[in-house]
């Protein structure tokens, strides 16, 4: 099970999930059509194991509801990859092994 809250501090305050059901359950069940959602006041519950690609998913599609006003917009400057050392015929060598491109 995952909890999901608003990011903004003053939004938590003021706006009531309840109000929102529809179109969070909607957009939870265009991706996981069979998973059960909890709906509080200040925040909602997907029960069961979520990929990181379908909770993106899922916030982008309740980004375009009305709770759209409420989004944070996070700067971001840089994005990384782990990258794994590999000896070859000793010179070092890297290789990408995942994250985000």
């Amino acid at each position: 099970m995952r909890k999901y809250s608003l990011a903004s501090p003053e939004a938590k305050n003021q706006v009531d999930l309840r109000d929102y059901a529809d179109e969070i359950c909607a957009a939870v069940h265009q991706v996981l059509p069979m998973a059960k959602v909890e709906i509080e006041k200040d925040c909602y519950y997907i029960h069961g194991t979520l990929e990181h690609g379908e909770a993106i998913k899922i916030g982008r599609l309740i980004c375009q509801s009305d709770l759209k006003k409420y989004c944070v917009q996070v700067p971001k400057l840089f994005s990384s990859i782990e990258l794994e050392e590999v000896v070859t015929d000793g010179t070092n060598t890297t290789e990408r092994t995942g994250g985000h491109h």
